[in-house]
């Protein structure tokens, strides 16, 4: 149940994870906020495998799958993260983002920092 992956305790019974924590580790944060993610709150569903994004040294919010508005208004310093993070070119973008619709391939996922309010995109493919 939610309250029970919340808590903790599904993770302490079932011996189960919820989303993976490798991306935290490299970006080296602190533990408790990788256990938060990992072990207390719900991956979501990607072609590849959910990549928990992260920004201002912590863990964002997810905030499901982005809008074709989200897309289209993106600022450049969420262009730019996105380029930097996926190690791609301005053009790609545009390329990649021409025909998006939510729930289709290729997937933006929007994330938000909890601290400066940065809008980033996770993205993935099938």
């Amino acid at each position: 149940c939610p309250w029970c992956i919340a808590d903790g305790s599904a993770s302490t019974h079932l011996g189960a994870s919820f989303a993976d924590d490798l991306p935290l580790r490299k970006a080296d944060l602190h533990e408790s906020i990788i256990e938060e993610v990992h072990l207390r709150t719900p991956a979501y569903t990607s072609w590849q495998q959910e990549e928990w994004l992260t920004h201002c040294n912590d863990a964002c919010e997810y905030h499901g799958d982005a809008s074709v508005g989200d897309i289209q208004s993106a600022s450049e310093e969420t262009k730019l993260l996105w380029q930097q993070h996926y190690n791609l070119k301005a053009v790609d973008w545009s390329s990649i983002t021409e025909s998006y619709a939510p729930g289709c391939d290729p997937a933006f996922y929007k994330f938000l920092c909890r601290h400066c309010s940065a809008v980033l995109f996770g993205w993935d493919c099938s």
